[in-house]
């Protein structure tokens, strides 16, 4: 059975629950996992919230865990390609095999009840997570908010051994609230009483609630600045050719394999040699430095904005050090050297062409990538391959990332609710000098834009995919597939 049969059964399981949707709440996880034998009270964690950069502050943080040597769940979400990717144990997937047994577990739990009652899908899964990280008896887990944080599913733990906000700015108003003060107040539920809290750069209105509310709970609290880059020249050199969704692949016998460590992205090129006594410096120096505090070390993820969250994980890592967790200075070199986190900012081959996919799923993350653009394509200009879902601010994305001389090409993202493609044409023909092109498919739209590009005789145009994960995904999927 290959990689796309065996993600099926797990696919087949969990839409079941599908139709209910998203419903915030804690009484229906509370009561799954009181039946499950409450998994989550038998494994320490790390959460983390945050409007961007949550991902990435669990992918450094769970790799210097490893690193130091502890067994290290991680559960993230959404997924580019497979349920799987969410449940990892010491950046391994789970397996299909036993990611089933978990939901079956799970399933037995859930009493007949009225649809408002049953679990969600994200509930379900939720807790099947900490089933199997108690069950597979991890040391720590770094678990990341699904949505909000107040009344997220993932917010059962009494006593996080820290809790952590990357970000806030304006996503999902339609659910966590119209203004930063209200986005704030549902994230700040994950700070407990007498419990450390990592906090990154906020917006005044933002900081102020996250900050009373750390008083409220007698919570030290830890204001993260950026990191600074050492040698950022080498930050922007020559992609590399990786187009993997990471170093997971999902096996026949479904089980899930970890293979050698690959370029994710331009800047994750770790040497996979062989010998533990190669020194570790000839690795890094093929990545970018930075410096924070009294630390200096190698940053594996592209962006200017992976200073503030590489900065956020390692407070994070200094306080549980505070806490007598045994991590050091070399755990956190090479922690930081073997982050990955696919669909962000990375590099892929099409067709002979270099292409860059990145979420920017909303305004902070889309005037973000325009930032790296405009410092790594100066004076180019660019093909956007963009679909939006509709719940974003769309109009606003795409101002924040064209230029007058750009493409784009718009397309429907499969199973979501995205914006009309045509509505993104019609807010981006003003905006630029040729009229944007509609695309059916992602197909024909990689199809347009290669093909212009050769018409036009710009073989050196950037090509990026961006504007939804899912979008992101479905690539990387088709990839894999091919």
């Amino acid at each position: 059975m290959g990689a796309k049969n065996t993600a099926n059964s797990a696919n087949d399981f969990l839409a079941r629950f599908q139709r209910f949707g998203i419903h915030l709440g804690l009484t229906r996880i509370k009561q799954l996992l009181d039946d499950l034998g409450n998994p989550q009270t038998q494994v320490p964690i790390v959460h983390v919230a945050g409007t961007n950069g949550k991902g990435s502050v669990c992918a450094y943080v769970a790799s210097v865990l490893q690193a130091a040597g502890y067994k290290t769940g991680r559960y993230t979400s959404p997924h580019l390609i497979d349920w799987h990717e969410r449940i990892c144990i010491n950046d391994r997937w789970i397996s299909n095999h036993d990611l089933i047994a978990a939901l079956e577990v799970v399933q037995s739990k859930i009493k007949p009840t009225t649809p408002e009652q049953t679990p969600t899908q994200f509930e379900v899964f939720t807790a099947a997570a900490w089933w199997y990280f108690a069950q597979q008896q991890v040391d720590i887990a770094v678990i990341e908010t699904g949505l909000g944080g107040r009344l997220d599913a993932t917010n059962v733990c009494d006593r996080p051994l820290v809790s952590v906000i990357t970000s806030i700015s304006m996503d999902h108003w339609q659910r966590l609230g119209n203004t930063l003060g209200q986005i704030a107040g549902e994230k700040a539920g994950i700070i407990k009483p007498n419990r450390p809290v990592v906090v990154g750069e906020l917006p005044a209105e933002a900081a102020a609630v996250i900050a009373k509310q750390a008083n409220d709970c007698q919570s030290p609290i830890t204001w993260v600045e950026p990191a600074r880059f050492i040698n950022s020249a080498v930050y922007i050199s020559e992609p590399s050719s990786s187009s993997s969704l990471g170093d997971r692949t999902i096996e026949p016998n479904n089980q899930t394999k970890q293979t050698n460590r690959a370029d994710l992205n331009q800047a994750n090129t770790i040497s996979n040699s062989s010998s533990q006594n190669q020194s570790n410096q000839s690795s890094f120096a093929k990545l970018p430095m930075a410096t924070w505090q009294d630390i200096t070390y190698p940053l594996s993820l592209l962006g200017d904005y992976q200073l503030i969250n590489s900065a956020i994980a390692l407070a994070t890592i200094q306080a549980l050090q505070q806490q007598q967790w045994q991590i050091d200075e070399q755990a956190i070199q090479t922690g930081m050297a073997q982050t990955s986190w696919a669909g962000r900012l990375q590099w892929v081959d099409y067709q002979n062409r270099r292409l860059l996919i990145d979420g920017a799923h909303n305004l902070a993350a889309a005037k973000q990538l325009r930032q790296f653009c405009d410092r790594t394509f100066a004076n180019q200009d660019r093909c956007w391959i963009m679909g939006i879902l509709a719940t974003k601010d769309y109009a606003g994305i795409l101002k924040a990332l064209v230029n007058k001389g750009d493409r784009l090409i718009t397309l429907p993202i499969p199973g979501h609710q995205c914006v009309d493609p045509q509505e993104l044409v019609a807010i981006g023909q003003p905006l630029l000098n040729t009229k944007p092109t509609l695309a059916n498919n992602l197909e024909q739209a990689l199809s347009i834009a290669v093909n212009q590009s050769a018409l036009a005789m710009r073989s050196s145009e950037p090509i990026i995919i961006c504007g939804s994960l899912y979008l992101v995904g479905e690539f990387l999927s088709n990839q894999r597939q091919q």
